[in-house]
């Protein structure tokens, strides 16, 4: 992805068009799995690249995005573009619906004002929309499917999904260990099989 935008900014450094690329991801993963840091770490790397002014990044709950009132959802969706470098919207689907999965006035006003940030903004902020879905979920609990489905705007402007495997037990117990570790537990060896298992 870094490399990518490396590549256009040079192309349009020498004036040569025809490539669009809008720096807009999606991270597919349960919860857990590193997803809002690996958001971070490619914020850093493109920050490195000159890719972007700063490290500013903001991690909002989609929901958050819908406004008290009609008229409030589009300049908090504004705001997260004026104020932030890196945004990673989180559990995305929450701002297409309400409760009982329909679409009312204050997600279409953000959905509406944040396609609008994404076309101005495309470039030059990292925007990464994350979720639970992917190919291993089925599609009844495939919700960032459903969301993207749902909205064409977004989805044309996406250029990369990102899959985040759940960690496997013993993966578990390897990070288990190791925060023990860090805060300074002990763990007798034998208890590995309990932690697995739980």
């Amino acid at each position: 992805v870094v490399n990518v935008m490396r590549y256009n900014k040079m192309r349009a450094k020498m004036n040569i068009g025809g490539s669009v690329y809008h720096n807009v991801h999606v991270m597919l993963g349960a919860p857990g799995t590193a997803k809002t840091t690996m958001a971070k770490l490619m914020g850093q790397m493109m920050v490195e690249n000159g890719l972007l002014r700063d490290n500013r990044f903001v991690c909002v709950n989609g929901a958050e995005l819908k406004g008290m009132y009609v008229g409030h959802s589009a300049p908090k969706v504004k705001a997260l573009f004026d104020e932030y470098q890196i945004i990673l919207i989180d559990e995305a689907y929450a701002m297409a619906s309400d409760n009982n999965g329909e679409i009312d006035s204050f997600s279409q006003e953000a959905i509406a004002q944040l396609i609008v940030e994404l076309e101005k903004h495309g470039m030059d902020r990292l925007v990464m929309f994350a979720g639970y879905g992917g190919e291993k979920v089925s599609d009844k609990d495939n919700k960032m499917k459903n969301f993207l489905q749902s909205n064409p705007g977004i989805r044309s402007r996406i250029n990369s999904t990102i899959y985040f495997d759940s960690y496997t037990p013993d993966e578990m117990v390897q990070i288990f260990r190791r925060h023990a570790k860090i805060n300074h537990y002990r763990i007798p060896r034998n208890a590995d099989e309990c932690i697995r298992s739980f």
